[in-house]
């Protein structure tokens, strides 16, 4: 009678009848290390090493200090914390590894990685370096000089370039969405259930949207906004300058996100907030839902022409 290489409790005649129900019983052949796919230089592989190290570490001091709201000096603190952690790391590493008999040669391997550690430069250096990655909306206001009329703007194509650049989930879908809609297999149609905006004849109608594709469009990114605005008072409601200190903004979302997460509040953008005082008209009853159509030579939200309306005071 055989019995199981694992120890597993197992008595037969055949191994192979056993491994077959229980596939974690067999054992699994050593080769050894796989070659590597290619060589790289030391200098450049550490080089590389360095450039990753102040990125990772960069990007973490950055939300750091935006959504834990960190000061430098707190962050230099951090910053000397991970230079002592990753020095007695790769002492201890080095230690084990001597003592295992490993050949030698390890030494400069762990002096580039003390070496990338010990040139990141200052919080406030890494913090500026990371934040210039992320693009950044700036606000537009009606006048230049110091009296800014109590409203502010910020470009829908800037602000949607943000959101496919910064998410990969968002992007995703909306270029799933944006190559559906060229297909013209919507451009049309009557759906017999409602439950989204895309189904209305207003949106099956469009041709810039869901007619289809041409050549020279194959490769555009169709994006359809949907806007609205919402009046809020940051202060009681119910006193006397509750009407000096009512604001209004101009909401839109991306039509490409399903619509269970469209209207979450990192999908949702901001184009206009404005003080009530300086509205001569209410919003809603002179301009209807924004629908803006953008399209893209670029498929990965890097750069895009579009058009979209232009929201002024008249």
């Amino acid at each position: 009678m055989l019995t199981c290489p694992a120890e597993c409790g197992w008595t037969g005649k055949s191994l192979g009848s056993h491994f077959r129900f229980s596939p974690h019983c067999q054992p699994a052949a050593d080769d050894g290390p796989r070659e590597a796919k290619r060589k790289r230089d030391p200098s450049v592989a550490a080089q590389l090493f360095a450039n990753r190290v102040a990125g990772v570490m960069g990007r973490a001091l950055l939300c750091a200090h935006v959504d834990q709201y960190m000061t430098m000096a707190d962050l230099n603190v951090c910053r000397s914390l991970v230079l002592v952690i990753s020095s007695m790391t790769c002492d201890f590493i080095e230690q084990e590894l001597g003592q295992l008999g490993r050949p030698a040669g390890g030494e400069v391997v762990f002096q580039s990685a003390r070496k990338a550690f010990a040139s990141l430069p200052p919080a406030d250096t890494l913090v500026a370096r990371r934040r210039a990655v992320y693009q950044r909306a700036v606000p537009r206001h009606l006048s230049e000089g110091a009296d800014k009329k109590g409203a502010a703007f910020f470009n829908a194509h800037t602000l949607v370039t943000i959101m496919l650049q910064e998410s990969e989930a968002v992007r995703q879908m909306t270029i799933a969405a944006s190559e559906k809609w060229k297909t013209g297999e919507l451009y049309q149609t009557r759906p017999t259930i409602l439950t989204d905006l895309v189904h209305g004849t207003r949106f099956l109608d469009w041709k810039a949207v869901c007619g289809k594709a041409t050549a020279s469009e194959s490769r555009d990114l169709r994006v359809v906004l949907h806007g609205w605005t919402d009046e809020f008072t940051p202060i009681d409601g119910l006193s006397q300058k509750a009407r000096a200190h009512k604001y209004g903004a101009v909401l839109v979302s991306l039509v490409n996100l399903p619509l269970r997460i469209r209207h979450y509040a990192d999908h949702i953008l901001l184009l206009a907030l404005y003080n009530c005082r300086h509205a001569p008209f209410p919003l809603p009853c002179r301009y209807p839902p924004l629908s803006i159509p953008c399209h893209s030579q670029v498929r990965q939200g890097a750069r895009w022409s579009h058009t979209h309306a232009d929201w002024r005071w008249r």
